[in-house]
């Protein structure tokens, strides 16, 4: 699973395909633009809940959902939010006629007109998979969109109708919806009891041929591999460029930032500061540092190290702030979680979080350290306790270290679909939340950090560098977030296909890397990409080493290709969208500074080259797309900004500014009605 610095506020259109969001909720959301909402009625879900509908299908209910049951369905919905979800069976002729047929039942008079539908070659031991995306929901505001797996005959079919904004802050509910449905004699593909093969020449081979044609395919500048088996790297090795048209060569030296999997050798850190008895991980966050606080004092002072690093204490990810204010100190953005009020208990379900990690990490180390700041305390726990003894020398913290010798560019999707790319200052929001974002590594490195992993703490000169308990503490699943998937400490933990598979992955505007391994088997792979959102390319590559591996069915090509097509679909679309080089009589209106209280100052002003949005440390030039209700949205059009939106409004002041950032909407107010020249 991909984790990362979240930008573009549209909603995903492979919504059931998978999600980092969290199973909590957003703040209560009434019936929008005239929709009518009852309250829901039925059973309120305590836990995690398999339910049955028609015939024998089942499928996994999560915590905080109502649900309703009849014969020929299943309707889930939540109090105060706008969202519903119906489950049932047909046995329609095709496809789309078990859908349109279903439809009505759900929500009533609403007739949807599809948008495209999405076909990717069937899995799991289903006959046919279908996503059918809508053109709009039932009201202005909402979606809707409908999963149809089919097997033996039987449509199995889940709808999915709300308001954009319910529907995605529930996006990992909605994914663990998805995947957990199931069937009679519908078997995914098993590997228990196998024994992996030998990643021999030939098969090392194979996989550097596979490499190569998903970068072509994709488009992706740069990678570096790393791959290890029963204690041996047995490929170690950079393709592509550094940087899109020039000629340097990614090699296993190259630095790439990690994103969120910085999380996971951050976890790895303060399990070896607790094997010191430094500190341990039953202690509260307050215990450690006394001024740490959230808006709730007694909900802050109940949270534990271990919660820090579980995905569990209910914390929404506020990436937001990070894009606009880039380099808040990491004390800064320590102080700032006093004004955050957690979406749920500890422990009701995942949610994650890049500041929660980044602080308890800052905290324990300057535990160690308490003379100097947190963020070089950080650094010299970190090197001196981790990186030093597993030989990790190229590895570093912060965009500033990143850069100082060979390293890769950042590079992101322009507006034609090419991969371009572009300053990596734009990536100096990681620096404040560095232990959950901002680690620059090698592949070389990361392979010492890899056989760390698999061999339980050990390192490759055969020192012990974190105790076995420590180790299984991480790695073991601690937080459920979909059936087959689950976070332990800084670490997602899976069961599919009958094997267990542990690792992280991170994304930022402009890097993709992943690294994960089984540890039945004692085999581990690490991808560094020079590419934001490179997810296509890892997990093709991923799927392809599976069936290297276990003689598996021959299926990365083609999901490949499928997700290449998905892909293929969401640019066109964005391009149909959006107008780069609006008309000025459009744009002169908006002009000027406006704020937001947490986000800070934007201008809109007009320069020799166009209209740019400029946010003090970074800008963009501005692009127009129309909203279902005929209102002008502004939409960011230069890589990597490109996609961000704002949707526009009056107020007795002047024109507002409103950016969706998931959970929750900020509304910037003009202040100023002219922007000069940024």
């Amino acid at each position: 699973m991909a984790c990362g610095i979240a930008l573009r506020n549209a909603l995903p259109l492979a919504m059931f395909l998978g999600a980092c969001g969290g199973t909590t909720p957003a703040p209560a959301t009434p019936a929008e633009n005239g929709a009518e909402e009852a309250r829901p009625t039925g059973e309120l879900l305590a836990k995690d809940t398999v339910l049955d509908v028609g015939s024998a299908t089942k499928f996994v209910g999560p915590t905080g959902w109502r649900v309703e049951h009849s014969e020929e369905r299943v309707v889930l919905r939540v109090d105060n939010e706008d969202i519903r979800v119906c489950v049932l069976e047909s046995r329609a002729d095709v496809p789309e006629r078990a859908v349109l047929e279903s439809w009505p039942a759900c929500v009533p008079g609403f007739v949807p007109e599809p948008d495209r539908v999405i076909a990717p070659p069937a899995d799991g031991g289903w006959d046919g998979i279908a996503q059918i995306n809508y053109v709009e929901g039932a009201a202005p505001g909402h979606v809707a969109m409908a999963l149809v797996l089919t097997a033996n005959g039987v449509h199995r079919v889940l709808l999915l109708e709300g308001a954009e904004a319910s529907v995605g802050a529930r996006a990992e509910d909605l994914s663990a919806m998805a995947t957990s449905i199931r069937a009679p004699g519908v078997e995914e593909e098993s590997f228990a009891g196998k024994t992996a093969a030998e990643l021999d020449p030939s098969r090392i081979a194979a996989l550097e041929a596979f490499i190569e044609e998903a970068m072509a395919a994709t488009d992706v500048p740069g990678v570096a591999v790393g791959l290890v088996q029963n204690g041996r790297t047995v490929l170690l090795k950079g393709y592509g460029l550094r940087e899109r048209g020039k000629s340097a060569r990614v090699t296993q030296n190259t630095r790439f930032l990690l994103g969120s999997t910085s999380t996971a050798l951050t976890s790895a850190l303060v399990a070896t500061l607790v094997d010191r008895g430094a500190m341990a991980w039953d202690d509260p966050l307050t215990k450690l540092e006394p001024s740490f606080t959230l808006a709730d004092p007694k909900v802050a002072s109940a949270l534990k190290l271990a919660d820090a690093f579980c995905g569990c204490a209910g914390l929404a990810r506020r990436d937001i702030e990070l894009l606009f204010e880039p380099r808040v100190s990491p004390e800064e953005r320590i102080r700032a979680l006093a004004k955050v009020t957690p979406l749920a208990p500890v422990g009701a379900g995942f949610q994650f979080s890049n500041e929660l990690p980044a602080a308890g990490a800052y905290i324990a180390a300057h535990v160690v350290e308490p003379k100097l700041g947190v963020a070089q305390a950080y650094d010299r726990v970190l090197r001196a306790s981790l990186l030093r003894p597993l030989g990790m020398r190229s590895t570093v913290v912060g965009v500033k270290a990143g850069l100082a010798g060979e390293h890769a560019l950042p590079h992101s999707v322009a507006l034609d679909g090419s991969v371009v790319a572009f300053a990596p200052h734009a990536e100096d929001m990681v620096d404040g939340v560095a232990p959950a974002a901002g680690l620059w590594s090698t592949a070389k490195d990361m392979v010492e950090y890899l056989r760390y992993e698999i061999d339980r703490g050990v390192a490759s000169d055969g020192e012990r560098v974190t105790s076995d308990a420590g180790m299984t503490l991480r790695q073991t699943a601690r937080t459920p977030i979909a059936p087959t998937t689950a976070y332990g400490l800084g670490l997602f933990v899976s069961e599919k296909h009958g094997i267990q598979t542990v690792g992280h992955s991170g994304n930022t505007l402009g890097f993709t890397s992943d690294f994960w391994f089984l540890p039945a088997h004692r085999v581990g792979l690490v991808l560094l990409v020079n590419a934001g959102n490179a997810n296509t390319f890892r997990t093709a590559v991923g799927r392809r080493l599976i069936e290297l591996l276990f003689d598996a069915r021959p299926r990365a090509e083609a999901n490949l290709r499928a997700d290449l097509k998905l892909d293929d679909q969401v640019t066109e679309q964005l391009k149909a969208n959006i107008n780069p080089a609006p008309a000025a009589a459009v744009l002169e209106p908006l002009t000027g500074t406006y704020r937001n209280d947490r986000l800070g100052e934007v201008r809109i002003a007009a320069t020799k080259g166009g209209f740019r949005f400029d946010a003090g440390e970074w800008s963009s030039a501005i692009g127009t797309a129309n909203a279902e209700d005929g209102s002008t949205q502004l939409v960011l059009v230069d890589p990597p900004w490109l996609g961000l939106t704002f949707r526009t409004g009056e107020a007795p002041g002047g024109p507002l500014l409103v950016l969706d950032g998931g959970d929750e909407s900020f509304t910037f107010e003009r202040t100023a009605p002219t922007g000069g020249q940024p």
